[in-house]
């Protein structure tokens, strides 16, 4: 009998023993920390994201600007002739492959509610949009004097000016400032008797 009762009182002593745990407090004070140490790292994952996605906005702004301006020099050069019609349009008789030449306008204006450059061939109608979102409209200017592209003609260059919009903010919310490149072409052919506006050296 004494040892079944003693049996009984190690049961339930072994049932009142504290059992390994947390109390409220502690799980709330636990959870708050762990709340904090979580948002401080989510923040720095969005700001990171957002200062990437930056970076990559402006890149691609940098790449489109500058693949018009090599577009534009490029077929500018080596034209038989360039005339400036005004600030924001170009033509330009460029070379056909059988020694004929067409007559291609280069242009930057406001279309379907963005300023883009384009570049049209006059005779077929035929146009291409070499950047969007450029956000200036002096975009070619005669260049006069002597030392322009290292040559020693007296005879005026073309320098071309692209501003494109960069989309994305700064990581203080304010708009970034419009990406700006400049290239400057001296036409290379020689025209007889060049007309008014025709940037070409006389032959």
């Amino acid at each position: 009998m004494k040892s079944k009762l003693r049996a009984a009182r190690v049961a339930v002593g072994r049932r009142l023993v504290p059992e390994g745990g947390f109390t409220f407090p502690e799980l709330s004070v636990a959870m708050l920390v762990t709340g904090i140490v979580v948002a401080s790292g989510l923040t720095f994952v969005v700001v990171s994201v957002h200062q990437w996605g930056n970076q990559e906005g402006r890149v691609d702004a940098t790449d489109d600007a500058r693949n018009a301006l090599n577009s534009m020099a490029l077929e500018l050069r080596d034209a038989a002739s360039v005339k400036l019609v005004n600030a924001s349009t170009v033509d330009a008789s460029l070379w056909n492959s059988n020694g004929t030449t067409s007559t291609v306008r280069f242009a930057c204006a406001v279309s379907g509610g963005t300023r883009r450059c384009t570049r049209t061939v006059i005779a077929t109608g035929a146009t291409e949009t070499l950047v969007d979102d450029v956000t200036n409209s002096d975009n070619f200017a005669k260049v006069l004097g002597s030392d322009v592209a290292g040559t020693s003609s007296a005879n005026g260059a073309l320098q071309i000016k692209v501003e494109a919009e960069v989309e994305d903010t700064t990581s203080d919310g304010d708009p970034q400032d419009p990406l700006s490149l400049l290239e400057t072409v001296k036409p290379r052919n020689c025209v007889a008797s060049p007309a008014t506006g025709v940037l070409n050296p006389p032959c």
